[in-house]
């Protein structure tokens, strides 16, 4: 995958490493860039373009609730409570998961453990 070149505000850590000092460019994949760009931590640095780097990051896969290796009963509480997708699962949060009925603290590792694989 290709790297493309960043600057970042303040401390950045990927793999165990720290970058630095600030303004600094470095290079990360095009996924790195998206995730840290969304949370305001790094921009393009002067010469790379957005939209080519943008087209660079992987589009994730969704998979259907029913094919996560879950108990049944499992699968069942989070489809009525509307969660057809991983994606879907990934980005709720513990306390929305936690609040459906049935679903304790053991479900729930299991519920993410489902989903990261």
């Amino acid at each position: 995958m290709p790297f493309v070149k960043v600057v970042y505000h303040g401390v950045v850590m990927l793999e165990g490493l720290e970058y630095g000092p600030e303004d600094e460019p470095f290079e990360v994949s095009a996924d790195e860039y998206d995730r840290l760009s969304k949370k305001g931590i790094v921009e393009l640095a002067d010469g790379e373009d957005e939209e080519d780097v943008m087209s660079q990051v992987s589009v994730p896969v969704e998979v259907s609730t029913t094919d996560l290796d879950l108990e049944e009963n499992v699968l069942d509480k989070l489809i009525d409570a509307g969660f057809e997708t991983d994606v879907q699962i990934r980005a709720a949060s513990d306390e929305s998961l936690l609040a459906i009925n049935g679903v304790g603290k053991g479900t729930l590792a299991k519920i993410r453990k489902a989903v990261k694989e």
